[in-house]
């Protein structure tokens, strides 16, 4: 009997091919940290006046936004709908933020239109904080 042992195990849990997850929930799951990372963004880039950071922090964002998306959409979500979501929500995430930037600085007595606005004081940060934004979201989703 000592032979049988093994055979009398108990096969493991078949997948009930369930689908989890959803569109919706894949936009929810990555907006969430896609608001904290445009707050911190605002944070940094408006009070503090700190440029150096901003596309770290965007990297950042975009990751977190691209693993919400995975997360929300689960496997009822096909990966290139995930990665479509993760990369709105992202990009749109770092335009709202420096818009928010860009009207502080208006509040605060500025006169330059938003696109010289972003060039003369963020410079060649200004592009690279949404397209990595959305590079790290494509890749994380």
């Amino acid at each position: 009997m000592a032979g049988t042992a093994g055979a009398t195990q108990a096969a493991p849990p078949a997948s009930s091919g369930r689908l989890v997850g959803s569109s919706p929930r894949a936009a929810v799951g990555a907006a969430i940290p896609a608001i904290a990372g445009a707050a911190l963004l605002v944070l940094l880039a408006s009070p503090l006046a700190l440029v150096e950071p901003l596309v770290v922090i965007a990297v950042a964002l975009g990751l977190a936004a691209g693993f919400g998306a995975r997360w929300g959409g689960g496997n009822a979500t096909p990966r290139s709908h995930r990665r479509a979501i993760a990369v709105v929500v992202a990009v749109i995430a770092v335009a709202l933020a420096e818009f928010v930037v860009w009207r502080l600085a208006l509040a605060e007595g500025g006169v330059l239109p938003i696109l010289d606005y972003e060039v003369q004081v963020f410079g060649p940060v200004a592009l690279l904080q949404p397209l990595s934004a959305g590079i790290a979201a494509w890749a994380s989703a």
